[in-house]
């Protein structure tokens, strides 16, 4: 570790100075198709804003102010995304600039109001607590987090640019896309970090490269300056045009690798870096987490604790669950509540003998923690009521699917089913056992359906698997999902 705080300190002391808190002509008046918390991104009910958690981690005071800005702005409800943030929609108003400033104090908000979308950084959920786990990444995302914080030019780099560090334990956030994706694996050299970086469709490439951990820092930035200089060079503007069907915008970094090729790409990152880098034969990703793995009861690899996993309903708590939830994480925890990519929450540190009080008050609150909750591993993207680009209104329907399938059919495993209004998959980049894909039906105006797909049971797969049904009335799609999952043998696992 204290080579890696060197290191880094000396990156930071590179960068110059920090620009100031809040400054009036920054993000407030830029567009960006990715919500924040300093500009306004409308939706169908209201503003959006998305407050980015890197590492899905919240402290008890955290989650009381989110939970005040709910009630005060929004619809009194908190949303967890797929990438471990939280959403408050329907927001009317722009906050004021004493909210933001307390949101900043907080650290809940960039210092810097132009790089706010780029805190997106990804680890496990259990981090630092997952009895398996061969490295404890909550530092290195920390770190990474604040150097972020130092470099007022990063704002040039597309909102959607994401990093993420899993810690090879069991609730595994490597399947995840991302652009930067550092993996632990043991090696005879100790733990070491296997370097996978963001390819067309979602698809991450294996490049081969470990990393000793206190590497891990210097390779992000390399890379990240890179493709900073790549996209302010303007030949990238050539490159996406010459046959590949991509608007020409401010490039994705697949897009940098295409250009450059791999090798070349790789040799100057590890040039940038500086680091001593191991070369491997590049290896299969490792299997996926169940999508209900986190949930219910586990041991933590402190002895006598655990950590318990909370479903919430299509990742909406709210207001008042979260000020609970805060207070019982302080009572019986750490004070920290533990956001999920599948939108689930986990409270950690809880003493073994009192998981079973935990429990009981949890259910008071309305919330489970059953893995075998059909929520468990149920998305859904806002609907049409929240976005223009959507045929359906999602989550009603997948409440009704819920609902229906809960009393009636008990999954021998998790099984993943995602509603999605549209083809974008917002809710739910990677495959899903099942996926419903919004489409208007003929015939009467305003009707909705839902074409239904399903992974692995076809040669003939498309990005949301083997179209199984087409146009099926919403009101149908429960009686037809009960009759799918009792004809397919689903594992449980995303099958990619």
């Amino acid at each position: 570790m204290p080579v890696l705080v060197t290191q880094v300190h000396y990156a930071l002391r590179c960068t110059g100075k920090r620009k100031p808190l809040l400054h009036e002509s920054s993000s407030q008046s830029s567009v960006s198709a990715c919500p924040g918390l300093f500009y306004h991104t409308p939706a169908l009910d209201g503003t959006l804003l998305r407050v980015r958690i890197p590492g899905g981690l919240l402290n008890s005071l955290q989650s009381q102010v989110l939970a005040d800005l709910a009630t005060d702005y929004g619809d009194g409800h908190l949303y967890v995304t797929n990438r471990a943030n939280l959403q408050i929609r329907a927001v009317e108003t722009r906050l004021p600039p004493d909210r933001l400033q307390e949101l900043q104090r907080f650290g809940l908000a960039a210092r810097d109001p132009d790089l706010d979308p780029l805190r997106n950084i990804m680890t496990s959920p259990t981090a630092g607590i997952d009895p398996t786990e061969r490295y404890d990444t909550r530092f290195l995302v920390s770190i990474l987090d604040e150097y972020i914080q130092s470099r007022p030019d990063w704002a040039g780099l597309p909102p959607k640019f994401s990093v993420c560090f899993d810690g090879g334990g069991t609730v595994s956030v490597a399947d995840r896309p991302n652009d930067i994706s550092l993996v632990a694996i043991e090696s005879s050299a100790g733990v070491l970090f296997r370097l996978r970086l963001g390819g067309e469709a979602g698809q991450l490439w294996d490049t081969g490269l470990l990393l000793q951990p206190e590497h891990c820092i210097l390779m992000v930035i390399a890379i990240s300056e890179l493709y900073l200089e790549y996209i302010q060079h303007g030949g990238w503007r050539q490159d996406l045009a010459l046959g590949r069907r991509v608007k020409v915008r401010r490039p994705r970094l697949r897009h940098l690798i295409t250009a450059w090729g791999r090798e070349q790409f790789l040799e100057r990152a590890i040039e940038g870096s500086t680091v001593p880098v191991i070369r491997t034969i590049p290896t299969p990703l490792p299997c996926a987490s169940t999508p209900s793995a986190h949930l219910g009861a586990h041991p933590q690899r402190q002895p006598e604790f655990s950590y318990l996993g909370i479903v919430l309903p299509l990742g909406q708590l709210s207001s008042g669950q979260m000020r609970e939830l805060a207070a019982l994480s302080e009572t019986y925890g750490s004070g920290t509540l533990r956001l999920t990519p599948w939108q689930n929450l986990l409270i950690g540190d809880l003493p073994t003998e009192q998981v079973a009080q935990v429990r009981t008050e949890i259910a008071q609150m309305g919330l489970d923690c059953s893995p075998e909750n059909y929520y468990g591993a149920l998305m859904a993207c806002p609907g049409r009521l929240g976005c223009a680009a959507a045929a359906t209104d999602t989550p009603s329907h997948a409440v009704a699917l819920a609902q229906y399938l809960q009393p009636r059919l008990s999954p021998p495993q998790p099984v993943s089913i995602h509603f999605s209004g549209c083809e974008k998959s917002c809710a739910q980049s990677l495959s899903s056992d099942i996926t419903l894909l919004g489409t208007p039906l003929a015939g009467e105006e305003g009707s909705e359906g839902y074409d239904i797909y399903i992974q692995g049971h076809s040669n003939r797969e498309t990005r949301f698997g083997h179209l199984l049904h087409e146009a099926i009335p919403a009101h149908q799609v429960p009686q037809v999902v009960e009759e799918i999952l009792r004809n397919n043998p689903f594992d449980g696992q995303d099958n990619r």
